[in-house]
């Protein structure tokens, strides 16, 4: 009986190994080059996986997978009372987000209307992972109206595989008046913690008299800092003409974001002549400082239902960092790394303005380089704005803005190329020089040289090298 029973442990870990070296050679080859990348990866599976076994251990072949794909690993939560914020030790006005669970309570007291969090402060304990069943307290809850959601179904499923995360706040206004609605009015706080593979997916009719407000926070009131968004995917289509505001992080910012970033892709169907996107923010009327952005944004226009010529207010803005900006914005330190593809597919249906950075620059920007690029495709539009870094409107906050060369692909000719920042070569951008122009003036000197090849040699915020 013994050798039989070792027989089967034996199959069952090859099994498992055989398993896991499949799924990491189909994940895997499209993310990896030949050069020993898979090979490394699946063994690094195998090494694992033999690992948990002989040390006994709780295998979880789920986050197994998950991890060795991903890259991501994150720590298991201890958080006893899942969906209750703790208070902060000696500060009954801060509070704690634990887990998975902790987060969407937090977010469905905001946009239920029953807490605002107006001089309070709500901080990330560690960074936690969507698709992980670490960050979770019971990734299988079926008891998820607590958190606004649907009952039933495994928590991790719904979060993972349906519709995705709720953003933080509604937004039950009109586009004059967007703050007529349950938006966040704190302090969020991410204690330089990440949170990881948040996915977002709206297939939606919007109004013309309503706003669809997309992102992890619909409208920021208050200040959110110190908070990464790793590998976010957000898909968004709208049937009906309307208006629309999408950002990774927020859909609108009109108070303060400072060392914050994204990463990931947002992918936005839409059917209108009204709307505002951006990688980390889909508008600015506050302050945005010192953060980046490196999500990719691809938009495409659904022709299903005919709308308006375009007029000045029929306008898609769409910004590698924020999409549009108003006469207020600030935004200082800033920089862009992901791809923007924008496919029109009928005539005269919106005014286009595209850009790396920002589309319109209403408002201010101090500080600003992109190596993104900017690609359109469409018919000829009577009113189309672009440029390598910023969009239609030029004005006179732009300070200090860089752009690689080459990097706008538009097939037709535009009303408007506003190349308002500096071109640089990818040397130039990775010079001590390049650096010290971006620093020029601020005292905290905000920019470092990459030296640890962090950012592929281009320059980071002093932040991200602490």
């Amino acid at each position: 009986m013994e050798k039989k029973r070792g027989t089967r442990g034996i199959t069952l870990i090859a099994l498992i190994i055989t398993i896991i070296v499949m799924l990491i050679l189909v994940a895997v080859t499209i993310q990896v080059t030949i050069s020993g990348g898979i090979f490394s990866k699946a063994g690094e599976a195998v090494g694992k996986t033999k690992a948990a076994i002989e040390n006994e251990s709780n295998l979880d072949i789920d986050d197994l997978v998950h991890e060795t794909i991903t890259g991501i690993t994150v720590e298991q939560v201890e958080d006893e009372n899942p969906g209750e914020l703790e208070t902060k030790e000696g500060e009954e006005n801060t509070f704690i987000i634990s887990s998975i669970e902790d987060l969407l309570a937090f977010a469905h007291k905001v946009t239920s209307g029953e807490e605002t969090y107006e001089n309070k402060t709500v901080e990330l304990k560690q960074s936690l992972d969507f698709g992980s069943n670490k960050s979770y307290v019971n990734p299988k809850s079926t008891d998820n109206e607590k958190y606004g959601y649907e009952d039933g179904k495994d928590l991790k499923t719904l979060l993972t595989t349906e519709e995705g995360f709720k953003p933080i706040g509604s937004v039950g206004g009109s586009p004059d008046n967007p703050l007529d609605g349950h938006v966040f009015k704190g302090t969020f706080d991410g204690k330089k913690n990440k949170i990881y593979s948040m996915k977002i997916e709206k297939n939606m009719k919007t109004e013309t008299t309503t706003s669809i407000d997309i992102g992890m926070f619909t409208i920021n009131q208050g200040t959110i800092k110190n908070l990464g968004l790793e590998n976010v995917d957000i898909k968004v289509k709208t049937t009906s003409p309307g208006f629309i505001a999408i950002g990774g992080l927020v859909s609108a910012n009109v108070n303060t974001i400072e060392s914050c970033y994204v990463t990931g892709s947002l992918d936005i169907t839409f059917t209108g002549y009204f709307g505002h996107c951006g990688g980390f923010s889909g508008e600015n009327v506050g302050t945005i400082m010192n953060c980046y952005n490196k999500a990719d944004i691809h938009i495409s226009e659904d022709n299903s239902t005919p709308v308006a010529e375009p007029n000045s207010n029929n306008t898609f803005a769409v910004g590698g960092v924020t999409g549009a900006t108003g006469k207020d914005s600030i935004m200082k330190n800033v920089y862009n790394m992901g791809d923007i593809y924008y496919n029109q597919s009928t005539d005269y249906s919106v005014v286009v303005s595209i850009a790396g950075v920002v589309s319109t620059n209403k408002g201010s920007l101090n500080g600003a380089y992109t190596t993104g690029k900017v690609t359109y495709r469409g018919p000829w539009l009577k009113f189309i704005f672009a440029g390598s870094s910023i969009g239609g409107r030029p004005g006179e906050g732009i300070n200090n803005c860089y752009h690689l060369p080459n990097r706008l692909d538009i097939n037709v000719q535009p009303n408007t190329i506003n190349n308002t920042g500096v071109e640089k070569t990818e040397a130039e951008m990775k010079s001590a020089d390049f650096v010290n122009l971006l620093n020029d003036g601020q005292a905290d000197s905000p920019w470092k040289q990459d030296t640890d090849n962090i950012n592929n040699g281009f320059p980071i915020l002093s932040w991200q090298a602490e």
